[in-house]
């Protein structure tokens, strides 16, 4: 699932639906993927979290190497306008990785690097989180519980 203000789209087997988010914690945005595996390992588990702010990373180094490379060119509005939008774009995905990769946690929500740093640390929340995944994966694959 993937959420960006008042819109979501969300895969259930091999139909993608669009459809509203009626949630306000999630209206600022939220990436939501599940593991094909029932029994993920922890280091897969790892890089599965870490996808997100790696992603923003290299979103970021994408776009902004192309904004400076192309702000040497012959200047239009259009370009200008392009150039700001790279940039801008680079600069919010390099944040928005940073931020999420900071170990924290809310109410209803940890980081990606809280969640990497339990897992790194092992111990009992490891495995609860573990079997949560389990959990997660068998009800949205339709198993009763």
């Amino acid at each position: 699932m993937i959420s960006v203000g008042p819109f979501k789209v969300q895969k259930s087997g091999e139909t993608i639906r669009p459809g509203l988010n009626k949630h306000l914690n999630t209206s600022g945005g939220l990436t939501l993927m599940i593991p094909e595996r029932l029994d993920p390992e922890n280091s897969k588990m790892i890089w599965f979290i870490a996808a997100g702010p790696i992603a923003n990373f290299i979103l970021g180094a994408v776009t902004v190497s192309l904004a400076v490379i192309f702000s040497g060119a012959e200047t239009t509005p259009g370009l200008n306008y392009a150039l700001y939008f790279l940039f801008t774009t680079g600069i919010v995905s390099i944040l928005l990785g940073l931020a999420s990769i900071i170990p924290s946690e809310s109410d209803a929500f940890e980081s990606d690097g809280r969640q990497i740093l339990d897992l790194l640390r092992g111990g009992d929340k490891a495995i609860t989180k573990q079997h949560l995944t389990v959990l997660s994966v068998s009800i949205l694959n339709g198993t009763r519980p």
